[in-house]
């Protein structure tokens, strides 16, 4: 008996240590402000920045052959959705739907005439290289081997051609070939496609490439040939259909890769949200299948940055002889400049025209001022999520707090901010059918809405606020409410449909913008052609500018189906809609 007594004794010994463990173990997770349940995306976000390089720059051939199949599709995914340098001005040529495409205005990248622009795949949509024949003054050559005949409305000064492109000898994979052949197409090499149209050895100043999936094979016979070096700017839709299998990802990734050696880097980036490939499985927050992404060859980045103003009028112009509807792009960079055409001055802004506010207003919002390397979008790939900026010195941190306003039920943007950075989140809307409640352990909703001072909306807003019976507050009034005055709000989110205009202003009366280091908007813009109305609004941009506000991504949203045109006032199509994320440089940490 005693020596079983004994060995029990030592056994419970050793057991000793391992209970108190558990104890602690559970002692902490019971008091920490992140719930167990979160944890999982957390590691996952930290193995995720692993990825994303602060200089955003793939691994060599030699390691990519070495990744396993999950590093794969997160550096893929990775780069294509963030920046690899910052262009000031940036022009969307054609729709704000899919067809139309980012062209850098930078002086040392632009398009100087005489330039040569080259655009593969179109169908009928003609706007982007109509307005970049119109708009620079190119000589603009289309190709496309779908087409039986040039369309209708291709301008006069943009040649057609029905053959494709292709690698070398015009060879495309596998899938793609067999389309091709079924179809009686024709497709060439670039190198073979230049001695065609006898430009062998021309810098092209653009080269747009939209060819659904093509383009892996001719992206990788131009870095073989050469012919990448000489392009100034590729804008390319990016498709990774089967991308789910690793070996098809990392040959892509190998594709990005010689991209990347020969000089070229990203500038403006876009999910496709209408994708549908959502790859949860192996990327911690929802993916698309297909990016929309702007380079430019810094190889080819001009050193004489001399301003060419008669060079950078259309040919027809410079011969002398007005093209109707030609634009003053002089006119639109000067007021369009690196900071959006925003004076700090009030009374030069006092003295601006209608159109240089017009002007202005787009220009500002369809721009980014801040270079955030590493990027995130939270939530739903279409309307509902938004990006994040994580790079260390304004990414969230616990304990943190985040505010949503505008829900209408969508909740995938306060449930992903909660679970990849464990904060507390608070939710507001006053048009949802609920009560407060907790929504989740880490999300809180209130039936509650943001507007300007003493809960004031405009016009529209104070209709249906009192139709509805809708309780509406400042930001001030909610912070003192829910006990946060003293706080800053790692993240505040507003999409409010307009009210968004009087919340801002008294944001910036109150002092409240100076305690909110990232703030993701929805900016409304109805009736933008009052030019009264639109003076209004750049003057609340005025204020976030001041208040050290910069944009570090934006978006042109193209679901509404009303856009704003504005043809006789801005030169190129501009939506009523913007989505556009800051982080205020005044709360960086070091």
């Amino acid at each position: 008996m005693m020596k079983v007594r004994q060995v029990r004794v030592k056994t419970l010994w050793w057991f000793v240590p391992l209970v108190l463990f558990a104890t602690t173990c559970l002692y902490y997770f019971s008091r920490s402000e992140f719930p167990v349940e979160y944890k999982s995306l957390e590691v996952e976000a930290e193995y995720w920045r692993s990825h994303v390089r602060e200089t955003g720059n793939l691994p060599d051939q030699t390691i990519l052959k070495t990744l396993s199949a999950k590093d794969v599709h997160l550096y893929f995914h990775s780069y294509l959705d963030n920046l690899g340098t910052l262009c000031h001005r940036t022009i969307r040529l054609g729709t704000i739907f899919n067809g139309g495409y980012r062209v850098c205005d930078d002086e040392q990248y632009r398009p100087r005439v005489p330039c040569m622009v080259y655009s593969f795949g179109m169908k009928t949509d003609c706007e982007w290289e109509n307005e970049a024949a119109q708009l620079y003054g190119c000589q603009v050559h289309y190709f496309d081997p779908s087409l039986q005949e040039k369309p209708r409305n291709l301008s006069e000064r943009v040649a057609w051609y029905r053959v494709g492109l292709g690698g070398r000898k015009g060879e495309l994979e596998a899938w793609a070939a067999a389309d091709r052949d079924a179809q009686g197409w024709t497709t060439r090499s670039l190198s073979d496609i230049k001695t065609l149209t006898g430009h062998t050895g021309v810098i092209l100043d653009v080269v747009k490439l939209d060819i659904e999936g093509w383009e892996w094979t001719a992206l990788a016979d131009m870095a073989t040939s050469g012919e990448l070096d000489k392009v100034r700017q590729l804008v390319v839709e990016l498709h990774n259909v089967g991308g789910t299998d690793a070996e098809v990802t990392r040959q892509r990734l190998s594709v990005l890769r010689s991209l990347e050696n020969a000089g070229f880097q990203i500038f403006s980036t876009n999910l496709d949200e209408w994708s549908g490939e959502r790859q949860k499985g192996v990327y911690p927050v929802e993916r698309t299948s297909i990016y929309e992404v702007s380079f430019v060859n810094t190889k080819l980045a001009r050193t004489d940055l001399t301003p060419q103003l008669d060079s950078n009028k259309p040919q027809a112009q410079v011969e002398g002889k007005p093209l109707p509807g030609v634009v003053d792009m002089e006119f639109l960079r000067t007021n369009g400049n690196e900071r959006g055409g925003l004076p700090d001055d009030d009374q030069l802004f006092e003295r601006m025209i209608d159109k240089q506010v017009h002007y202005a207003y787009h220009s500002y919002l369809d721009n980014v001022h801040y270079h955030c390397k590493r990027t995130i979008k939270l939530g739903n790939l279409i309307d509902g999520g938004y990006k994040v900026c994580d790079d260390r010195q304004f990414r969230p941190r616990r304990p943190c707090l985040v505010y949503s306003f505008g829900i209408r039920n969508d909740f995938s943007f306060d449930d992903a901010v909660a679970s990849v950075y464990g904060c507390n989140v608070s939710s507001f809307d006053p048009s949802m059918d609920a009560n407060n409640h907790r929504h989740s352990s880490m999300v809180t909703y209130y039936k509650l809405g943001l507007g300007g001072k003493g809960g004031q909306l405009e016009e529209k807003g104070e209709q249906l606020k009192a139709e509805n019976h809708w309780t509406v507050k400042s930001m001030s009034d909610i912070k003192k409410m829910l006990g946060h005055q003293d706080r800053i709000l790692d993240v505040v989110k507003i999409d409010i449909e307009t009210s968004e205009w009087p919340a801002l202003a008294d944001m910036a009366a109150s002092g409240e913008l100076s305690t909110v280091r990232q703030l993701l908007m929805e900016f409304h813009i109805y009736g933008g052609s009052d030019a009264g109305l639109m003076r209004r609004r750049v003057s609340v941009i005025r204020l976030l500018e001041k208040a050290g506000f910069r944009t570090f991504y934006t978006w042109q949203y193209a679901g509404w189906p009303e856009i704003e045109r504005m043809r006789g006032v801005y030169p190129v199509i501009r939506t009523i809609c913007y989505e556009t994320s800051f982080v205020n440089i005044n709360l960086a940490r070091p």
